[in-house]
């Protein structure tokens, strides 16, 4: 299980889900000052033993490690099974500390190792004063299976671009074999936004996806990168001026690296647990890789590919946005957002031409970073709400 909560703390976010992202890694020498400190063991079918909380339903619970094996410690309501704070991978003989401002109902310690079922502790009953607004909000865990059906939709969706993706390589082919520089490079910028809208597959493409949108290797340019193939490097080619003879069988094996991809992907798999990860970071690559022109070979289209980066990401954004509607209350607020930055950006682009990003103004720069900062802010929790955890119904108990 990755540590997904950290990145949402970093942010800022943390009160929004799962107790300010609790974790293994909190310190258990954090001051509990106003809350209701307490200590409890994790031992051998022992998860936490008893514990209380005060009539202000702060708690600051350490948590020790007795047992032989690392362990993951949920506080879950026994009912629905939604975790207000979690400690991941506790080591043995390890301490730390689980707090959250709980309300009133029922609440227990949920224990799990990777060699064991998973035992829980004794329910607590907790008659709180806590305002709503204080109380930690539970977060159902999403399990692998709740993932398989969007993963496999999703999988479908990209099948069904990939055809188009051809089809529009195929119409690049045609316009350098034409000689029309101005068509062609028309026919590559509508191509490559269309791969950049596939982001969340890029790790199911394999070798392919090098091959098909890999940049120069380090500091080098696609003159010099001799490795170089694909949209980029036909990218440099085009204009830079080079002639016809050059462009066209860089074209032809990017054409013929589609054609495999078509092929390969039928058998191809998208992990189920990757599905909820990926708009956030299709956002962060656009803001490390695009909005510092990392990427951009000549066109000066960075607008365009972020464009399509931000599509990439509503698009996998709303295949497990039903599993996120009684989780993220920001939900609706990041797809209005992500909406918003993608309606921004497109402004910046007609009849194929875009305004290069270097060309803007201040403001609008900053606009456009303010955009992308949020929305890598927004998505965090669902990263985070999404790593698949272990549950006791999962495990039949």
């Amino acid at each position: 299980m990755t540590r997904l909560l950290i990145a949402v703390c970093a942010l800022g976010l943390g009160g929004t889900l799962l107790a300010g992202c609790g974790s293994g890694d909190k310190a258990a020498s954090r001051d509990g000052a106003g809350a209701a400190a307490g200590r409890v063991d994790i031992r051998v079918s022992q998860c936490g033993g008893g514990w209380t909380a005060p009539r202000d339903g702060r708690l600051d619970l350490t948590v020790t490690n007795r047992y032989s094996e690392v362990a993951d410690v949920y506080l879950a309501d026994p009912r629905t099974g939604g975790v207000y704070d979690e400690l991941e991978g506790l080591a043995p003989g390890a301490s730390a500390k689980i707090d959250a401002t709980l309300g009133g109902g029922r609440y227990q310690l949920q224990c799990y190792t990777g060699e064991n079922n998973p035992w829980r502790g004794p329910v607590v009953h907790v008659v709180s004063s806590a305002a709503p607004a204080e109380r930690t909000p539970g977060v159902v865990p999403v399990t692998f299976a709740d993932l398989i059906e969007p993963s496999k939709a999703y999988q479908k969706w990209i099948t069904s671009r990939l055809p188009v993706l051809l089809a529009q390589v195929t119409a690049l082919r045609t316009a350098v074999a034409g000689g029309s520089t101005a068509a062609a490079e028309t026919a590559w910028v509508k191509a490559h936004m269309t791969y950049e809208t596939l982001g969340a597959a890029y790790d199911a493409f394999g070798p392919l996806n090098e091959k098909i949108n890999g940049a120069p290797s380090g500091s080098q340019t696609w003159r010099e990168d001799h490795d170089l193939a694909g949209f980029h490097l036909i990218e440099g080619l085009l204009w830079s001026g080079a002639p016809r003879a050059q462009i066209v069988p860089a074209v032809t094996r990017l054409q013929h690296d589609v054609q495999r991809l078509i092929k390969q992907f039928v058998t191809a798999e998208i992990a189920p647990a990757d599905l909820p990860l990926r708009s956030h970071e299709i956002i962060e690559n656009a803001i490390q890789f695009e909005l510092n022109e990392a990427t951009d070979e000549g066109s000066h289209t960075t607008l365009a590919t972020v464009t399509a980066n931000l599509a990439g990401a509503r698009k996998a954004l709303s295949f497990v946005a039903p599993l996120l509607r009684t989780r993220y209350p920001r939900l609706g607020e990041t797809q209005q957002a992500l909406a918003a930055a993608q309606t921004q950006l497109a402004a910046y682009g007609r009849d194929g031409r875009w305004t290069p990003l270097r060309s803007l103004s201040t403001l609008r720069r900053r606009q456009v970073d303010a955009s992308l900062e949020s929305l890598a802010e927004l998505l965090a929790p669902v990263a985070a709400i999404g790593d698949i955890r272990d549950t006791v119904r999962a495990a039949g108990l």
